[in-house]
């Protein structure tokens, strides 16, 4: 049986649209500001504790740090290439782990990219003692229940982080388990863009 069930519903269009109001703001007050800033995501906690009977234990990859309202992982690119590139992107990962030490099972996903056009998050996944898998989307983000914040932070979230098919598929192989689903719901993420002037 999956761990968690939950309907999906996208509007990429809608988001991309809004980031451009945003963004066109600052740029005309001055051509000096940029954007970074970082994207929270808060595990379902549902989720995680049947990772935990799995034997499944989760890790961040630095820069990314646990904080106060989730995960977080520093963004990379200004709004204006997201915007541009249709792409956000961030440093930092996470890890799953199985298994005794010295003989563990772990699976390393970085540098999350959030694509705008088709509402998925992807990572550079590689196994520990296995092979490369390169950049595979790994979740797809529901905006139904996202609110927009506009001012020195961009904030656009919750949305509801849910495995890929593929990624379920692969995490199954890997933890010997059929657990995990195209429904299982791994957090909720926000996006927080901070805009900063920067002095020449």
């Amino acid at each position: 049986m999956p761990i968690v069930r939950r309907h999906h519903r996208r509007i990429p269009l809608a988001l991309t649209a809004l980031l451009v109001a945003l963004a066109l703001v600052p740029a005309a007050a001055s051509a000096h500001w940029r954007s970074y800033g970082s994207t929270a995501l808060v595990p379902n906690a549902e989720t995680f504790k049947a990772l935990e009977k799995l034997g499944v234990t989760p890790g961040v990859i630095a820069p990314a740090s646990s904080q106060s309202d989730g995960v977080n992982f520093p963004i990379t690119n200004p709004v204006e290439d997201a915007l541009y590139t249709g792409t956000i992107r961030h440093s930092g990962g996470l890890t799953l782990s199985a298994g005794k030490p010295g003989h563990k099972t772990v699976v390393r996903m970085r540098d999350f990219w959030i694509n705008l056009a088709s509402a998925t998050l992807s990572a550079k996944v590689s196994l520990k003692h296995g092979p490369d898998l390169g950049r595979v989307d790994i979740l797809n983000l529901d905006f139904s229940n996202a609110h927009f914040g506009a001012g020195p932070v961009v904030t656009i979230g919750p949305l509801t982080a849910t495995l890929t098919s593929g990624a379920a598929a692969k995490l199954n192989e890997v933890f010997k388990t059929n657990a995990l689903s195209d429904k299982t719901v791994l957090g909720t993420a926000t996006v927080k863009y901070s805009l900063h002037r920067q002095h020449h």
